[in-house]
């Protein structure tokens, strides 16, 4: 019986999977330094701690709109680019959110939706697709 190569790259995948979630059992909770959450603005301006770090996350929101209502309005909304913008605008809360009280309890509200982002644009671009397409395609 031959195995297809299909077929082997799906065992790899799964053995890796197997692997990798049997190392995080093993290892345990990494703990984050302290340090990290001691951002280079403390300023208070307008009675927001942090003011340039939370208000610099404006841009991804207004990307994540804009992109967003770019794919909707197109008529072409592939999931991967939906899933991308609104990440997006999840990454400009989240991110916000951490910024106004940084810590470990709040820093995975910054991580979460990056890496959302992170892995939708990865298969969008993995698969092809294009966000400008001609519509006669």
């Amino acid at each position: 019986m031959q195995i297809s190569d299909s077929s082997q790259k799906r065992v790899i995948f799964i053995a890796f999977i197997i692997l990798a979630a049997g190392g995080l059992m093993i290892t345990g909770p990494i703990s984050q330094d302290p340090g990290y959450h001691l951002l280079a603005d403390d300023r208070i301006l307008f009675g927001v701690p942090g003011f340039y770090n939370v208000f610099s996350n404006l841009p991804f929101a207004v990307v994540g709109l804009l992109g967003f209502r770019y794919v909707k309005d197109s008529g072409r909304a592939m999931l991967s680019w939906v899933t991308f913008f609104i990440g997006l605008i999840f990454v400009a809360l989240g991110s916000s959110y951490y910024h106004l009280n940084p810590g470990n309890q709040t820093l995975v509200w910054d991580r979460v939706p990056m890496m959302v982002s992170f892995m939708a644009l990865f298969v969008a671009i993995q698969t092809g697709q294009k966000v400008l397409q001609n519509s006669s395609q």
